[in-house]
This record gives structure tokens, C-alpha cells and sequence, in this order.
């Protein structure tokens, strides 16, 4: 007679498919947030200097200050800002930007950056 298969030992995994949400960003290739703080606070500073040019870009001020807030990640606070030229960290950066909100005001303001 073959043996009961309930008395042998559950099998565990690894890394069982139902815990990825649980998972870190970064481990799925998204940015981590201390990057998009750094990211988003080098974009602060290339608005604030076109707020006086053009009014559209006090818009974008308040957006991005508005998606810093909402990382509220520990430590993003202190987060240097992306070394380099912003625009071009967002253009490289952009991919990776899990959030669906942020990517999509991002982009905007790609476009936005891109036709002014």
C-alpha cells in the first residue's frame, strides 16, 4: 500500500510568488525611494528658477513638492539631490519609476520641458 501523502513534510520555498509584494523596489528594478527623493529635489531646484519665467512652472513646483512629500520614506528627507544634470537623470531614471502617478507627471514635465 503507498504511503499517505499527508504525512510527509510540506515542502517550503525560497521565495514563495505571494510574498513579492513584499519585496523591496529595488530587488524588482524599481528606484528606491531615497533615489526619486534625490531625484524629485534636483528637479525642485531647475523649477525654481523658471517659476519667475513662466507661471506653468510654479504648477510644476507644487507637484513636485507634492510627490516629495508623499515618499515619506525614513531618511528621503535627507536625500542629496541627483548629481548631474536633473533632466537627464529623469530621462534615465524614468523606466524605473514604479509609481504610477509620479511617472506620469514626470513624463509631463519631460514634455513640458522639452517643447518650452
Amino acid at each position: 500500500m503507498p504511503a499517505d501523502p499527508r504525512d510527509e513534510p510540506a515542502a517550503e520555498f525560497s521565495s514563495p510568488a505571494c510574498a513579492m509584494h513584499e519585496a523591496d523596489d529595488a530587488y524588482m528594478g524599481y528606484a528606491r525611494r531615497a533615489e526619486l527623493a534625490g531625484l524629485l529635489r534636483a528637479l525642485l531646484g531647475v523649477q525654481r528658477l523658471r517659476v519667475a519665467d513662466n507661471p506653468e512652472a510654479a504648477r510644476r513646483l507644487a507637484m513636485l513638492r507634492r510627490h516629495l512629500a508623499a515618499l515619506d520614506a525614513p531618511g528621503s528627507g535627507d536625500a542629496p539631490a541627483a548629481a548631474g544634470d536633473p533632466l537627464a537623470a529623469l530621462r534615465a531614471m524614468l523606466p524605473r519609476i514604479r509609481d504610477a502617478r509620479l511617472h506620469a507627471d514626470l513624463r509631463e514635465l519631460l514634455r513640458w520641458d522639452d517643447g518650452a
